[in-house]
């Protein structure tokens, strides 16, 4: 039996497989290849900026929807900037019955919470999906189903999670996403200190690796392999780091965890009039989507107060003071009686799962993942890796190895759907 040890190995360090020769969306294309039409004036002020993107949006929205007024159309909503951005703009071209918005997570988590407060204030349908334990099964074969549903191997959990919107739906439905939305809005701070293709490389391996606390793949592994020899455009278009964000990242790890094949799912912020506005935005006003929410702000204050705009800040400063409440109250209660067993719970904090906690105590996700580590343990393809160990260890409370352990299970389970292939 011979092994690829390129994919697996890529695989492990990435969860998901990067390809050098990706194809790139048309309007990546039009403006990496050629250049998309400057705005008339030389120096926008910020005020004709956010009138401009505010234009540019609705437009946009007009040609994405095209004929389908008649259709009802399913927007996952997680209380983010793109969700309630298509929600928004959809609104102002569609009936409100014609909209059904769907959240999947943990009652009682910030986005799910938010996102039904949202779908109130906007007056159209909210449905969701509760991923709570007994309201919903974790299995090998929802997983098998999910990678063969995907064109590219992913990070297959959160992949699952996605598909059930579809699943729940059906068909017939128009389905929204807000792919690229965030990243086409939003300059890295790393991207600042990257002169070179050569660096933006190394930067892009260290911060997209899928590993924690301990590194999977073999030990002499060169992670760059899979990325380009050379950029996609010149720097002056699109800064280093955010070309390999944008073409390697996006393209083959992102757009396949929300997008199943064989259904109908829009892209707007792929649309090339979208495209050309956010491409033509001096750098200043994209670092932290500076001007992305000024004018969803301006646009649709009803939907875009502060508070909301500023939820992810905020969500930071409860995750600080919550964790660090929690585990100050744990080893307390820990030194006081060392030969306790103290289960915390389920962090509601998380966007819509806690994948630590679920691997220590929910027992059908347990479950889940232990057989598929005992399955690729089998196969004796990655000897050079300790499997039980890992999975003792994260046991233990020494270390949580969540990611490890996942994207250990998710490549057994690609490897039995055939989208990971042993030669």
């Amino acid at each position: 039996m011979n092994v690829n040890f390129f994919n697996i190995n890529t695989f492990l360090h990435y969860g998901y497989l990067p390809d050098a020769h990706v194809h790139l969306p048309e309007s990546l294309r039009i403006w990496f290849n050629g250049d998309f039409m400057r705005f008339n004036c030389v120096v926008p002020t910020k005020a004709d900026l956010i009138k401009k993107g505010s234009q540019t949006l609705i437009k946009n929205f007009e040609q994405e929807i095209g004929n389908d007024h008649n259709k009802t159309h399913v927007v996952p909503l997680s209380g983010g900037l793109d969700s309630r951005t298509i929600l928004a703009n959809l609104l102002e071209h569609l009936e409100p019955s014609k909209i059904i918005t769907v959240t999947f997570g943990l009652p009682g988590s910030p986005d799910y919470e938010r996102a039904q407060s949202i779908s109130k204030k906007a007056g159209v349908q909210w449905e969701s999906i509760d991923l709570s334990p007994g309201k919903w099964k974790w299995s090998t074969d929802l997983l098998i189903n999910a990678a063969k549903k995907s064109e590219r191997p992913t990070r297959l959990f959160d992949n699952a999670v996605n598909q059930a919107i579809q699943l729940k739906f059906g068909r017939d439905y128009v389905y929204w996403s807000g792919f690229m939305g965030d990243s086409l809005g939003c300059i890295e701070q790393v991207s600042k200190k990257i002169k070179t293709w050569k660096d933006a490389k190394t930067a892009f391996v260290i911060r997209n690796c899928k590993c924690g606390k301990y590194y999977l793949p073999i030990p002499d592994f060169n992670p760059e392999i899979c990325l380009p020899d050379k950029p996609f455009t010149d720097s002056k278009k699109l800064d280093y780091y955010s070309q390999l964000n944008h073409c390697i990242k996006q393209q083959c790890l992102t757009k396949h965890i929300y997008s199943p094949k064989g259904y109908d799912i829009r892209y707007p912020f792929l649309n090339p009039l979208w495209v050309s506005f956010i491409s033509n935005v001096p750098a200043y006003y994209s670092y932290k989507q500076a001007l992305y929410r000024k004018v969803l702000q301006s646009s649709w204050p009803n939907l875009f107060n502060n508070w909301n705009v500023s939820y992810r800040n905020s969500s930071k400063i409860y995750y600080i003071i919550h964790r660090g409440k929690s585990r100050f109250v744990k080893n307390y209660i820990k030194k006081l009686f060392p030969k306790l067993t103290l289960i915390m719970g389920s962090n509601k904090n998380y966007k819509y799962l806690d994948w630590n906690y679920a691997l220590r105590y929910q027992d059908d996700f347990k479950s889940v993942v232990y057989s598929n580590l005992q399955d690729l343990k089998a196969r004796k393809i990655i000897d050079w890796l300790d499997i039980e160990k890992l999975w003792t260890d994260h046991q233990n409370i020494k270390n949580d190895l969540s990611l490890e352990l996942m994207t250990l299970a998710a490549l057994e389970i690609h490897l039995k759907a055939g989208t990971v292939k042993i030669c």
